[in-house]
């Protein structure tokens, strides 16, 4: 069995993905076994138009013979996601520069991101009415 949660904040994200053999525990269990990982990701504001975009990832190898070989193949297929990630990113920023007055077209994945964005719409609106 897969699991998969995830932990929004507004200066970052708390990731957790895993697995255990089906039927063997229960995915809510935080202290289960199988193989899993936990993820941070934080973005710091350096500019207007750039951001630090900070990231690690942790593991629990359960074969020590093998810890290496895991700890090696996670960071490789984690850089190569987000550089995948970064390129998509980039691409998406410029369009958004090159056509300042496009709407969004929302499909049904962007939920969580349009969450997060309309919490970040409403500190600001609290911030300048407080300022």
């Amino acid at each position: 069995m897969f699991s998969f949660k995830t932990s929004f904040n507004v200066s970052h994200i708390l990731i957790w993905t895993g697995a255990v053999n089906v039927s063997s525990e229960s995915l809510e269990d935080d202290s289960k076994g199988g193989f899993h990982m936990r993820g941070f990701h934080g973005i710091t504001p350096e500019t207007e138009n750039t951001c630090h975009y900070f990231w690690t990832m942790a593991t629990n190898p359960f074969d020590d013979s093998k810890k290496e070989e895991i700890k090696e193949k996670v960071i490789q297929q984690t850089i190569l996601t987000f550089d995948e990630d970064r390129e998509v990113i980039h691409q998406q920023y410029l369009n958004m520069q090159k056509f300042p007055n496009r709407s969004d077209i929302d499909i049904h994945v962007d939920v969580a991101a349009n969450r997060a964005r309309k919490i970040i719409e409403k500190l600001l609106n609290q911030s300048n009415v407080q300022s």
